[in-house]
């Protein structure tokens, strides 16, 4: 089973997804598990929601990241709490690399502090752009 965890949901989001997954598992016979593949290429639907692969043997958790957009999978803010200005907090990361704060361009205020959660498996290609996963339960094979 394949859910989506954004409370408004736009579906017609994750027709092309849906179409890629049934090519993919029974056309192809490729394993379910590849869905983070098929998620990487659909970025509109990977931004707007988390996806939830379930099935008896396994469930995982896909998220979509992007360093200065979604940092660690989170949603910012599109605006500074203090001065009110549109796109002006910039993401900025720790030496680790495994947490970040925002502050803003503007009046240089610094807004919250976001850390890396380090159940999500993420890929080793890229820290920038991507999707990384959450076991739920069981043991996959990719």
């Amino acid at each position: 089973m394949i859910g989506f965890g954004q409370e408004i949901f736009c579906p017609q989001l994750a027709q092309g997804f849906i179409f890629k997954v049934i090519i993919r598992t029974y056309v192809e016979m490729s394993r379910l598990s590849a869905v983070g593949e098929l998620l990487e290429d659909d970025i509109p639907l990977a931004a707007h929601s988390t996806v939830f692969l379930l099935t008896q043997s396994y469930g995982l958790q896909y998220k979509w990241f992007h360093n200065q957009i979604r940092p660690f999978g989170q949603q910012i803010a599109l605006q500074c709490s203090k001065c009110l200005a549109l796109r002006s907090l910039q993401v900025q990361f720790s030496a680790d690399g495994k947490s970040s704060e925002l502050k803003c361009r503007l009046c240089k205020a610094t807004s919250r502090e976001i850390e890396c959660d380090g159940e999500y498996v993420w890929p080793k290609h890229s820290m920038k752009v991507g999707v990384a996963y959450k076991p739920l339960w069981g043991e996959v094979e990719f």
